[in-house]
């Protein structure tokens, strides 16, 4: 997204989703994209019937497999995002009186929270503070051929795991 810095291109952002951050940083928990030998040995492991590899080893398979997946379909967001932003940019349409309307795209998702008002903070029953929801993961993820939820990111984030996946880009 070449013009991200543009003043007027971001304004526009902050008033289509509340929760730019939030999407960020959860797409930032994605990490680098996987090396495709590691997703190949994944799937060709994973569709062998008679595997002799633990349970622990296929859960992590699976898991490389739907991070790429989670890989593929942030790329098509970001790519729609930057149409859509551009789309915007174009629709700001003047109406009477030389004000201008800003043009909001129906289709993408707003968290509720954005239309209502300002957004109160809720404490959980274990003291912590909870995040609001948000509907802008669900556009990154409904494009995928298997439900993902978040437990499979912070899965992947054991050091237990984390070495597993890096000692599969090394064999590879």
């Amino acid at each position: 997204m070449p013009r991200l810095s543009d003043p007027k291109l971001l304004a526009s952002m902050k008033r289509v989703i509340s929760d730019v951050s939030q999407t960020r940083a959860m797409l930032r928990t994605l990490g680098p994209p996987l090396y495709h030998e590691s997703v190949d040995t994944a799937k060709q492991k994973l569709s062998k019937t008679e595997c002799t590899i633990s349970e622990k080893e296929r859960s992590l398979f699976k898991m490389i497999v739907q991070l790429e997946m989670m890989h593929d379909a942030r790329r098509l967001f970001e790519g729609r995002g930057e149409a859509s932003l551009k789309e915007m940019e174009v629709k700001d349409i003047p109406v009477k009186e030389g004000k201008k309307q800003d043009y909001t795209n129906p289709y993408l998702p707003v968290n509720p929270t954005a239309i209502e008002g300002p957004i109160q903070l809720t404490v959980g029953p274990d003291r912590k503070k909870k995040e609001p929801e948000s509907n802008v993961l669900l556009a990154i993820i409904e494009n995928m051929q298997y439900a993902v939820t978040v437990d499979v990111l912070h899965m992947g984030n054991t050091k237990v795991e984390t070495a597993m996946i890096l000692s599969l880009r090394e064999r590879n």
